[in-house]
């Protein structure tokens, strides 16, 4: 998930126009289906939210991965 103006989001939500929230803030030019890869295990000891790549992230986790909602 990523930080918009509005609520965390997670990035397959996002819609161009959105603001993103972080040490680089911007807005979405646009958004292109990609294809699945691996899954990265990142831990940040002692937080859920972090910054990534400048943008505010926040590590979520669900109880079954392998559900998409």
């Amino acid at each position: 998930r990523v930080r918009t103006e509005d609520a965390w989001v997670e990035l397959r939500h996002l819609a161009a126009g959105v603001r993103l929230v972080g040490a680089r803030p911007g807005v979405v030019r646009q958004v292109t289906r990609g294809e699945r890869g691996p899954v990265v295990r990142l831990t940040v000891a002692g937080a859920h939210t972090y910054v990534s790549d400048g943008l505010l992230s926040h590590n979520v986790k669900k109880a079954d991965p392998t559900v998409v909602d």
